[in-house]
């Protein structure tokens, strides 16, 4: 920020990275019948308060004591509401001492059923970010309040002497101000709103940090955080928010010490950091990483037996929740993550002229290809052994991951059984996988995509837009599992972006082979796509990219590229 007032220049201001905007009602979706004209409120559509000295007479919304009024916004935001009052009475329509405030409460909620729970009624909470609240406003007032993940706001008059006059209400939305370059257009519109959904979800995350979620995990969970480094990849190429991001949690953990308190979540810093470098090259900030990654693959190899397995000792090898319940199944689960970070980081160390420590990587990621465990019905393990390089994705794809749908995939590393079933040459399941779970959300009304989701949620559950009719189980406040049960589940979670990685890689085909995206493979798997376009940014500029199925059922592809970037093209295959 350049033009900061000189009055307060000296006290050292921060400025925010952030941009603010407003946005209006989008429905009201229900109200009580003590309000009185409750549709003024989609009227008035001027955003001030307003001493009118003329004939024009501002309509209001009327609120009496107990009025309630629910108010849609139409898409899920992070930030709050903006009321206009412009009167309050007694409730005998006189004006007396304090008739100038009247007291509120204000319920935000991802769904319509949580915008209208009370507090702790499954699961609904106010951790991380407040979401029901009292609040106070008053006359010709424009006050805000909140700062959350929402796209409903309940807004209750609950002062028994007063009467409040609304002119007009909007939502109040943070977001950073970037460019999206990279796209993803093909003949199926469904999995287009897919690609489009899970980018705003990332981009809703980018606040200060990147956080796991708006609502709830508004922190920088390190072990989250790869799908969404990979969509930002495809979707921003770079953003300044990454860096600090990485550099919070490092800066925050002592060299003996875990990654927010979790060995894997070490593991996945360190693997971000690989495909960080690999999109945008940036040499003098690995550097800067240079001493911390040693650290890193000291402490975690010292996790690894003589036998190749891995032992967790006394520490917490989290995989993800679902696999929690199982210790064999979360230490399978998390070798092949921290395999994964000894094969990366020996590819950086050599990137930074360390050979010795290369090595000693290369011999962990050696050693731990020998250590055999049971086969497991999970398909994110499943998939994670595929990218290890600890098992093939064909036998992989034959024995599980193309069985039972998309039952089983999350959210959190569906990205990778999506790219293991590509791998395995079955793109029409990973497709028919993607539509089933995200184009499922997508029915049930999501305008972002969630910490969770199995599609046999909504089997007698309503609709997440809409109030949850008798005898239907609410779809938000009665699913969820493990730490988000009911209300309490994010239904806008960063990690679930990590689909628009798999489009981009492996159905718009696009393979960085070079650090800093010098050298691009294009090698897509159009799973019965008939036209497929799209851009993917980088540091020298956006390629753009085009295939198109012949009648002979080859596809032609075009492309134009930066005259820096090297493009390799290879014939589509699924």
């Amino acid at each position: 920020m350049e033009n900061i007032p000189l009055a307060i220049k000296d006290l050292n201001p921060i400025s925010s990275e952030l941009s603010k905007i407003y946005i209006p009602p989008y429905r009201i979706l229900w109200y009580n019948e003590k309000i009185n004209d409750a549709e003024n409120i989609m009227k008035n559509t001027e955003y001030q308060a307003v001493v009118n000295e003329s004939d024009h007479e501002i309509k209001c919304a009327v609120l009496n004591p107990g009025a309630s009024i629910l108010i849609d916004f139409g898409k899920e935001l992070c930030g709050g509401v903006k009321l206009f009052t412009r009167s309050v009475l007694n409730t005998d329509g006189s004006i007396s001492e304090r008739a100038e405030q009247c007291s509120i409460r204000l319920r935000f909620g991802e769904s319509a059923d949580e915008a209208m729970a009370e507090l702790h009624e499954k699961g609904t909470t106010n951790d991380h970010s407040p979401r029901d609240f009292p609040a106070v406003t008053g006359v010709l007032s424009m006050p805000e309040f909140g700062y959350t993940g929402f796209r409903f706001v309940r807004i209750d008059n609950t002062d028994p002497g007063k009467i409040l006059f609304i002119s007009s209400v909007c939502a109040y939305a943070y977001f950073r101000d970037i460019e999206y370059k990279g796209c993803f257009k093909s003949n199926d519109e469904l999995i287009n709103r897919i690609f489009d959904t899970a980018a705003y979800t990332l981009h809703l995350c980018m606040q200060e940090y990147i956080w796991d979620g708006i609502k709830r995990d508004r922190i920088v969970w390190i072990g989250d955080m790869y799908p969404e480094i990979s969509a930002l990849c495809s979707v921003f190429g770079y953003d300044p928010v990454v860096e600090k991001s990485l550099d919070i949690v490092r800066d925050n953990t002592a060299p003996e010490k875990f990654a927010n308190g979790v060995i894997t979540y070490s593991a996945w810093w360190l693997i971000i950091q690989y495909r960080w470098y690999m999109q945008n090259g940036r040499i003098s900030y690995l550097k800067q990483q240079h001493k911390r990654i040693i650290e890193t693959i000291k402490l975690l190899g010292s996790y690894v037996r003589n036998d190749g397995y891995f032992d967790p000792k006394n520490t917490w090898p989290l995989f993800d929740w679902p696999s929690n319940y199982s210790e064999e199944l979360k230490n399978s689960g998390a070798h092949s993550i921290i395999k994964i970070m000894f094969d990366n980081a020996s590819f950086l160390l050599d990137e930074l002229g360390d050979s010795e420590n290369s090595s000693f990587c290369k011999e962990k990621s050696a050693i731990m290809t020998k250590a055999e465990y049971k086969d497991f019905d999970y398909k994110q393990i499943s998939a994670m052994r595929v990218f290890s390089g600890i098992r093939e994705a064909k036998k992989e794809n034959e024995r599980l991951l193309s069985k039972n749908g998309a039952s089983g995939i999350s959210t959190f590393l569906g990205m990778f059984t999506f790219a293991a079933e590509s791998e395995a040459g079955d793109t029409k399941k990973a497709l028919e996988n993607l539509r089933g779970l995200y184009g499922k959300m997508l029915e049930v009304g999501a305008t972002s995509f969630w910490e969770d989701f199995d599609p046999a949620w909504c089997e007698n559950a309503g609709r997440i837009d809409e109030l949850t009719p008798k005898g239907t189980d609410s779809l938000h406040g009665d699913r969820g599992a493990y730490c988000y049960v009911g209300f309490r589940h994010s239904l806008c979670h960063g990690w679930s972006s990590g689909v628009c990685a798999y489009i981009s890689e492996y159905i718009l085909g696009i393979k960085i082979t070079k650090p800093g995206c010098r050298e691009i493979m294009i090698e897509p798997h159009p799973g019965g796509l008939d036209s497929i376009e799209g851009t993917y940014p980088t540091p020298y500029g956006i390629i753009s990219v085009k295939h198109t199925k012949n009648a002979d059922g080859t596809y032609t592809t075009e492309y134009n590229a930066p005259k820096e970037v090297k493009v390799t093209v290879l014939p589509a295959s699924d």
